[in-house]
């Protein structure tokens, strides 16, 4: 079972290991285990190296049988993935999420979070620090929701979020960084010109250019 907390990363052999004993179909497990020792595990390492990320990268696969090239794309799926179809690798089992939001106002209100966080400069959050961040987004979005549910929802249904000891961080930092795009891509025309100029010095320090 995948746990909630950080994890040390993964070598391309434990990588493997893992894949091989995922219930997946096989002959797709063994074009994926090809893939990922020719190039996929070093193309993506910081993201494979990741348990539970790379049983999602198994499944965006699953879906085309490839890795799509634009990061977007990718993320967006790995996104799609996390919300609907993880729990696919525990035989069916589907985790029940408490706020009852779809996958659109989910992400809407997730972007928000992550652009809050990312213009701090925030990549770990204590409890009341999280709650706050979603309270503000809330308003941000206009998406009622009880708050607690929502943090919930992120670290334990949807998995955006982990637990580190006393802390919370994101599954993988990337995340911040495809959501944060993915406000700005929403936004109006106005507010996404305010967010470029105020964000373009870090265009080659991160991927929310790149994303975007």
């Amino acid at each position: 079972e995948f746990t909630l907390l950080k994890v040390q990363p993964l070598s391309l052999e434990l990588a493997s290991d893992l894949v091989s004993k995922l219930p997946f179909d096989e002959d797709l497990k063994a074009k994926f285990l090809e893939d990922l020792r020719k190039s996929l595990f070093e193309k993506h390492k910081s993201f494979l190296s990741n348990p539970l990320l790379l049983s999602i990268m198994l499944l965006t696969y699953g879906q085309s049988a490839n890795i799509p090239d634009k990061l977007n794309v990718f993320y967006n799926q790995a996104y799609e993935a996390l919300f609907e179809r993880h729990d696919a690798l525990k035989g069916g089992y589907a985790r029940s999420r408490k706020t009852k939001l779809d996958i659109q106002d989910f992400a809407k209100l997730f972007s928000a979070f992550c652009l809050q966080s990312y213009d701090k400069g925030q990549l770990e959050f204590s409890r009341v620090e999280a709650l706050s961040l979603v309270e503000k987004s809330k308003a941000i979005v206009g998406i009622e929701v009880n708050k607690d549910d929502f943090l919930k929802d992120s670290l334990q249904a949807v998995c955006l979020l982990i637990e580190d000891g006393l802390k919370m961080i994101f599954s993988h930092r990337s995340f911040q960084e495809y959501f944060t795009a993915r406000f700005i891509a929403e936004s109006s025309p106005e507010v996404q010109k305010g967010l470029i100029e105020k964000y373009s010095p870090r265009v080659r320090r991160d991927s929310v250019f790149a994303l975007l």
